[in-house]
């Protein structure tokens, strides 16, 4: 049986007297493609960020290839291979496609040194690397135009592309086709499959795309109010009873 990279035991965030989280027991597999779902308001987007560190933990232990880092700061977690895609506000707009995908590979890798003979093998390491991440993400063709003259789909496939660029263990996605065509979606949905059956890396996945959930994940997490209410691969989640009221209506 395959490893669990990624575990919550008791998992609870509190914002006052207010529990968007609570005591939220959770494991992902390695190389596993994991969602969280739940109607809104439900405090998936909230145990989301627990895990990836940007909201506090309250209660309860998040445990990483076998570390405990639920005191552990953002930074240290990204050096440790945990990343997350952020939303397009963090592209820098006035820069090309290329400069973008450089600077996240530049940032997360830290290529500087001050021997000239090496700081060339590493600027051609990081060129092949930039190349790489273009062309998995289909911008080659875009590698020059300005990010802001990207098209919406564009834009979220290179936030995508820029947590890539880091080569994380686990990769946190929120929403990555929220606003996207349906071409958009299916190119999106083949990149994130990739990435887990092909690069093997652990997706830990919101979407409110249902089609899109079903059909690339591995297990499903079903939150309402806090709580989880259902675990389990797609198909058990499509026919659980307790899911069809809380999330379906019906």
């Amino acid at each position: 049986m395959t490893a669990d990279i990624l575990v919550a035991e008791g998992l609870s965030v509190h914002y006052g007297a207010f529990c968007a989280v609570d005591a939220l027991d959770l494991k992902v597999r390695k190389g596993s493609v994991h969602s969280l779902i739940g109607p809104n308001g439900a405090g998936k987007t909230t145990a989301f960020n627990a895990l990836c560190g940007m909201a506090r933990t309250s209660r309860g232990t998040i445990t990483y290839d076998g570390e405990r880092i639920e005191r552990m700061p953002v930074a240290r977690r990204s050096r440790k291979g945990l990343a997350r895609s952020f939303q397009i506000t963090n592209l820098f707009f006035e820069v090309d496609v290329r400069e973008n995908v450089r600077l996240a590979c530049q940032s997360a890798r830290g290529w500087r040194s001050f021997d000239f003979l090496s700081q060339c093998a590493s600027q051609s390491a990081m060129h092949e690397s930039v190349d790489e991440v273009l062309a998995w993400a289909g911008l080659q063709p875009k590698a020059d135009s300005l990010a802001g003259e990207l098209s919406h789909g564009e834009q979220r496939r290179l936030e995508i592309a820029l947590a890539v660029a880091s080569s994380p263990t686990v990769l946190f996605l929120d929403e990555p086709t929220a606003g996207m065509g349906a071409e958009d979606i299916s190119f999106a949905k083949l990149l994130i499959s990739n990435l887990s059956k092909q690069r093997r890396m652990t997706i830990v996945l919101i979407e409110h795309n249902m089609s899109l959930v079903m059909d690339i994940s591995d297990r499903i997490t079903v939150l309402q109010q806090g709580r989880k209410v259902a675990e389990g691969d797609p198909e058990s989640i499509r026919k659980d009873p307790v899911v069809r009221a809380a999330y379906l209506g019906e």
